[in-house]
């Protein structure tokens, strides 16, 4: 495999790790399209890898500072509305795994999943609150039901969960800051449950250069991702993601299909 391939790849999963367009349903897309062989994982978890470091680089200030304050005991609360985000998508994730893995081969689901990302993301336009709202129990909540849905390839998690809490009145940044730093721990979390896998480096026709490669391209894309996403927020283009994946989700339905 080239090192292009290790480039796309990276820059695939950096910018719709954090864009609302649903990485997992992407990298599907464009593994199948390339003919990259994700068997073994191996490469998906270097490639996440790559947007959980963009991540931490990206947050590093706001994580200081919660850590700081929750050391001194003054963001407990919001601690908690994170672990309340953070538990059904873990709870759902680890009873199902076996079940919801199964769907990844399925193009054609992950084609109707991206349509109705798609729809949800053009629909959030028309149903904003008027009333700002600060996060609660309740919020919190609703938000980690909601990003149970994008356990499915082709649900985008940002998506949802950034759509829900602007729903629920929350302002886009802090929504958006609620959402990624949620993310951290369940995105490590899902990389500890696949490590055991990571000894496919030996069996898989990955190369090592192919695999930093695709690391630095993903973290690269994804700090990029992640300052695009933050400008549009509090912008009317937000939405307008929810074109793109519907037109995605068409394509490879039809592609699949004939």
């Amino acid at each position: 495999m080239s090192y292009l391939n290790a480039i796309v790849l990276g820059f695939v999963q950096g910018v719709t790790e954090f864009l609302p367009i649903s990485s997992s349903g992407h990298l599907i897309l464009f593994s199948n399209f390339i003919g990259v062989d994700f068997e073994g994982v191996a490469l998906e978890i270097i490639l996440h890898c790559g947007t959980l470091l963009s991540l931490l680089f990206f947050f590093n200030k706001k994580i200081y500072q919660l850590s700081i304050d929750i050391f001194l005991k003054r963001k407990i609360e919001y601690l908690s509305f994170l672990i309340i985000g953070i538990l059904p998508v873990c709870l759902v994730g680890l009873m199902f795994k076996s079940y919801i893995e199964k769907i990844f081969d399925n193009i054609s689901l992950v084609g109707i999943f991206l349509l109705i990302t798609g729809l949800i993301l053009l629909f959030s336009n028309f149903f904003k609150r008027k009333k700002i709202m600060k996060m609660n129990f309740f919020i919190s909540l609703i938000i980690g039901l909601v990003q149970v849905l994008a356990l499915l390839p082709g649900i985008s998690r940002s998506g949802m969960t950034i759509s829900s809490a602007i729903f629920l009145g929350i302002k886009p940044k802090e929504a958006a800051n609620f959402s990624f730093l949620m993310s951290i721990p369940i995105i490590f979390g899902s990389m500890l449950i696949s490590i055991k896998d990571i000894q496919s480096l030996n069996s898989n026709n990955f190369e090592l250069n192919f695999l930093i490669i695709s690391f630095f391209s993903s973290f690269v894309f994804g700090i990029i991702s992640l300052k695009v996403l933050y400008n549009l927020l509090n912008t009317k283009f937000f939405h307008y993601f929810g074109y793109y994946c519907i037109f995605i989700g068409i394509s490879f339905i039809i592609i699949n299909n004939f």
